[in-house]
């Protein structure tokens, strides 16, 4: 075998192995960071302390990065919710969208008439197992409580 073969050959093999090594720490990145979030998206967002109103009311917006593999369970875990609401809290005023462009991005925003029962609602079982089903898909969400400026 030629010196040159030897030397392909060794250089495949290395790349190979840096390869193989790259992924396992990847994966264990992956993991830790799974481990990490964990608490933080199985926790129901609460806006107590945040004094983001206008008029005494509370609107909330919550961002959701759905995997195209998990939207449909991602709607039905939203109409579940939706169902249930309109028939125990007929008051609230809230919606799912996605982005325009069809992406990953979609958007739960309510109203409510106060922060206190915006939390009120969030405390509900109902919303515990939406994000719980969120979780267990790993969608990753993030809330925020908006203020209106103008209009």
């Amino acid at each position: 075998m030629s010196f040159t073969k030897v030397l392909l050959i060794s250089a495949v093999v290395s790349t190979f192995a840096i390869q193989i090594e790259a992924t396992s720490r990847l994966a264990d990145f992956a993991s830790s960071a799974r481990d990490v979030f964990q608490g933080i998206t199985t926790a129901v967002p609460r806006h107590d302390q945040i004094a983001a109103q206008a008029n005494g009311k509370a609107y909330p917006l919550i961002e959701f990065k759905v995997p195209p593999q998990h939207e449909k369970e991602f709607v039905n875990l939203f109409r579940t919710v939706h169902e249930i609401v309109a028939e125990q809290e007929p008051e609230v005023k809230y919606s799912l969208s996605r982005q325009s462009d069809g992406n990953l991005i979609w958007y739960i925003y309510g109203e409510f008439a106060s922060v206190e029962d915006y939390n009120k609602h969030a405390s509900q079982q109902y919303e515990h197992d939406f994000y719980n089903g969120i979780n267990e898909l790993g969608i990753v969400w993030e809330s925020h409580l908006l203020q209106p400026v103008l209009g």
